[in-house]
C-alpha cells in the first residue's frame, strides 16, 4: 500500500477534544458518541460482506454490488491516478487537502470553516456520500473529516477502486469529475468535538490509564521517535495483505488489538505522521463499535517539531 507523502496542496489544520473519560482533557462530550446530526440522507445500508463480519456498526462499509444511485461518490485519489481509472460520476479529491499539522485553536477554527466548503461541494441530495481510494485506505480520511464535521455517516467502499474492478463495475477514464450537487442546509450540523484530539489533549492523557495513545506508523517510523507512552501498530494490519485490500474481520481485529490493549473501556487515541494514516485506525475502531476514539490530527508533524514536548526513541513505550 501506498504511504502518506507531504502536503502537495493546501496547508490546514483542525481540531477538537479527547473523551471526558480523563479529567485533564477538556469535557466536551455532551452529545453522545454515536448521535446522528442533522440527517438529511437516507440510511446506508450494510454492506454484506461487513455483516458477515460482525462489525458493531458495519453500515459504514459498502460493497461495489450494494452502491444504489443517489449517492455521492468521492475518490480520494491523486488527479493522474482519477484520469487512469475513477467510479462512474465520482468527484476528485486528494488527502493532502485534508491534512492538518497545526492544532491551534486558531486552526481550528479555519480548518473547520475550510472543510465545510469543500464538503458542501458533493452533498448529495437522496443518498450517503460514499468514499474510495486506489488501495491506499485513505479514504477513511474523508469519513473521519464528514464525521468529525457532524455530517450524516458517509461509507467506505470495501476495498476500493480495486474491489470495484473486480466485481466488473464500469472504469471510466479522463479527469474530468461529474458536477456535484450540494444540499443546501446540510452544513449546520454541530461538530463532533471528542474525535479530534489536540497537541494539548495528548500532552494531557500521557500516563494516563483510560488513555491509549496508538502511533499507527511503520515500525521504523516509531523507532526513531514517539510520544512517550504509545504503543505501535501499523495501520496497513487493518486490512487484508491481498488486494484488493478489504478490512479484516472484526474477530481478527479485535484480537489483534486486545493484543496491544486496546479495548473498548479505553480512550483510543491513534497519530501518524500527518493524521491520514491514524484516520484508517480511527474508521477501524469506530467500524468495530468502539466509543472512545479521538484522532490526533495534528499527529507527528506537529509534535515532534515542538521543542517542549516529550519525545521518546527505541521500540518500547
Amino acid at each position: 500500500m501506498n504511504t502518506e507523502r507531504k502536503l502537495s496542496r493546501r496547508h490546514i489544520a483542525v481540531a477538537g477534544m479527547l473523551s471526558a473519560a480523563v479529567a485533564t482533557i477538556a469535557p466536551n462530550l455532551s452529545r453522545p458518541a454515536n448521535a446522528r446530526v442533522g440527517s438529511q440522507f437516507s440510511t446506508p445500508s450494510a454492506s454484506p460482506l461487513a455483516a458477515s463480519r460482525a462489525y458493531g456498526r458495519p453500515s459504514l462499509l459498502v460493497d461495489p454490488g450494494s452502491i444504489a444511485a443517489g449517492h455521492q461518490i468521492v475518490a480520494l485519489t491523486p488527479a493522474r491516478d482519477f484520469g487512469t481509472a475513477h467510479l462512474p460520476g465520482a468527484i476528485q479529491l486528494d488527502w493532502p487537502e485534508l491534512e492538518v499539522t497545526d492544532t491551534s485553536d486558531e486552526s481550528i477554527a479555519q480548518w473547520a470553516a475550510s472543510m465545510r466548503d469543500i464538503a458542501s461541494s458533493f452533498e448529495a441530495s437522496t443518498g450517503s456520500i460514499i468514499a474510495y481510494d486506489g488501495g491506499t485506505l485513505f479514504a477513511a480520511r474523508l469519513w473521519w473529516v464528514l464525521f468529525y464535521l457532524g455530517f450524516p455517516e458517509a461509507q467506505v467502499l470495501n476495498g476500493g477502486l480495486a474491489a470495484w474492478s473486480a466485481s466488473g463495475g464500469e472504469v471510466v477514464k479522463g479527469n474530468e469529475p461529474s458536477a456535484a450537487t450540494p444540499a443546501a442546509g446540510a452544513t449546520s450540523a454541530a461538530v463532533r468535538r471528542s474525535s479530534l484530539a489536540t497537541l494539548r489533549d495528548v500532552e494531557g492523557a500521557i500516563g494516563t490509564s483510560d488513555v491509549i495513545l496508538l502511533d499507527v506508523r511503520a515500525k521504523d517510523e516509531y523507532v526513531a521517535g514517539h510520544v512517550p507512552g504509545a504503543v505501535n501498530l501499523a495501520y496497513t494490519l487493518n486490512a487484508e495483505d491481498s488486494s484488493p485490500h478489504r478490512w479484516k474481520s472484526a474477530n481478527d481485529l479485535t484480537a489483534m488489538y486486545a493484543a496491544i490493549g486496546v479495548t473498548p473501556n479505553k480512550t483510543i487515541v491513534p497519530y501518524c505522521s500527518t493524521g491520514v494514516r491514524s484516520a484508517v485506525t480511527f474508521f477501524t475502531l469506530w467500524l468495530l463499535g468502539f466509543d472512545q476514539v479521538a484522532l490526533y490530527t495534528g499527529s507527528w508533524a506537529e509534535w515532534g517539531k515542538n521543542p517542549t514536548t516529550p519525545k521518546r526513541t527505541g521500540d518500547r513505550p
